[in-house]
């Protein structure tokens, strides 16, 4: 100043760099896993980072300094949810450019729980679709016995299939099923198909000559053997008529009244399972007819067949219980002479022939000797049920049965036609109740019977 010089004095201007930071890459990872650390890093020496996240039900805070250590992801959700974590670089006071990545967390896949099947050999397992509550879940299952007729794995859902089962007793077979999701996977559920065994096949030892007479009456037919522990035997016809059952079901009187084909059916049914077997014995009836049943007496200590124009005569009677019949060897005449009948114990009866057919006659006949209707029998098993019912159907009919389900306001809740007569219904969507079940043959109805859903 003035032409004069002072002393010179420095200062320095330091420019600090702008901190970076390098970009994270997103993770995606499954509820319940365990995230990969994240280690922030930059070319600043000193640089400290700040972070925000603007989701913290993933299992993060909101916000934190340094680098993020792995953490316990979560998600409650039926759908992925995202965390959006902004990330921010500061050194010596500057503030970096800042970056941002995510963490998506996928929800754990469920699967609805799958009802138990109890089903026969021979019969159709009724279909099973997998559900749960993520969108875009697949299934694999394993089976563990493929004998029942299903394949040791496979995926998505399972067709109806024809259960197998040759064995003598019930095989079950544990399906496990995980569902998978967006690289994730769900708890294994379970469930089981039980395929019951078929009842050894009854076998029919009495029958008639192969050939009848039309309007033959009360001939006898019985079984092999008592029908086993925990079986029960009917009886059913094609063309011809049950007229009575003996008490132990193992004998039975049977009536053919048209010319034709006639079939006897013995049917054996599981008590517990439901599961069923037959046996059948054809006789071909033919257009002779035979004589009205004759008269039978008892007096003076003798049987007599008022008739006398009769070619033959035979005697014997049926037990009274179980309808076994005895002939009565040497008892050819006309009358039988028996001063003590056991009329208590035996239904006595008369054989006569006349013009090549054979008429049967009782003296004392059982109770329930008589023409009747074809029966029908309707088996369901599980009774009460709260998943399916197997219904069994024993007929002397022919033809297909239709089968409607009602409730107890008499609205129809399932209708089929059941063919084969057997059928397995899937009833665990119907309320809590009592259902009847009506079957029809020709759109006549021709038996019903109750089942209660639980």
């Amino acid at each position: 100043a003035n032409s004069c010089t002072g002393a010179s004095k420095t200062f320095t201007i330091t420019v600090n760099p702008t901190p970076d930071v390098a970009t994270i890459a997103n993770q995606v990872i499954c509820n319940g896993a365990l995230t990969s650390a994240v280690i922030y890093s930059g070319t600043v020496v000193g640089t400290s980072y700040s972070w925000a996240n603007n989701n913290t039900t993933i299992g993060l805070g909101a916000s934190g300094i340094g680098n993020i250590s792995a953490f316990t992801a979560t998600n409650t959700t039926n759908a992925p949810v995202i965390g959006t974590i902004v990330y921010t670089p500061t050194a010596n006071a500057c503030v970096g450019l800042s970056k941002s990545f995510t963490i998506t967390v996928n929800p754990t896949p469920t699967i609805s729980p799958v009802s138990d099947q109890a089903i026969c050999n021979g019969a159709a397992t009724i279909p099973i679709n997998f559900t749960g509550s993520v969108n875009g879940t697949s299934y694999s299952w394993i089976n563990s016995n493929t004998t029942i007729g299903l394949a040791g794995f496979g995926m998505g859902n399972i067709a109806s299939f024809t259960a197998i089962n040759t064995t003598s007793s019930a095989i079950v077979a544990t399906i496990s099923v995980v569902p998978l999701a967006n690289g994730c996977t769900g708890a294994t559920s379970t469930f089981t198909i039980t395929v019951n065994p078929t009842p050894v096949a009854p076998i029919i030892s009495l029958t008639t000559p192969p050939s009848v007479c039309d309007m033959t009456y009360f001939r006898n037919f019985g079984a092999a053997t008592l029908p086993p522990t925990g079986i029960n035997y009917s009886w059913s016809t094609i063309n011809a008529a049950v007229s009575d059952t003996g008490k132990t079901q193992q004998y039975v009187l049977i009536n053919f009244k048209n010319p034709g084909t006639a079939t006897v059916i013995l049917t054996a049914t599981d008590i517990n399972t439901g599961c069923l077997n037959r046996a059948t014995h054809d006789v071909n009836v033919t257009s002779n007819v035979a004589d009205v049943p004759a008269k039978v007496i008892y007096f003076t200590k003798s049987f007599v067949v008022l008739q006398n124009n009769e070619e033959a005569y035979s005697w014997g009677y049926d037990d009274s219980y179980t309808l076994a019949p005895t002939l009565i060897p040497g008892e050819l005449n006309q009358d039988y002479v028996n001063a003590n009948p056991d009329f208590a114990n035996h239904n006595y009866w008369a054989m006569v022939t006349h013009d090549g057919c054979i008429q049967k006659t009782y003296y004392n006949k059982p109770t329930d000797a008589v023409l009747k209707p074809a029966r029908t029998e309707v088996i369901v098993t599980p009774n009460p049920a709260s998943q399916q019912v197997n219904i069994a159907i024993n007929t002397s009919l022919s033809g297909d049965i239709q089968m409607d389900i009602v409730d107890m306001k008499g609205q129809k809740v399932y209708a089929a036609t059941v063919i084969g007569n057997n059928a397995t219904v899937d009833i665990s969507s119907l309320p809590v109740g009592i259902y009847i079940i009506a079957c029809y043959n020709n759109h006549e109805r021709i038996s019903f019977t109750r089942f209660m859903k639980n």
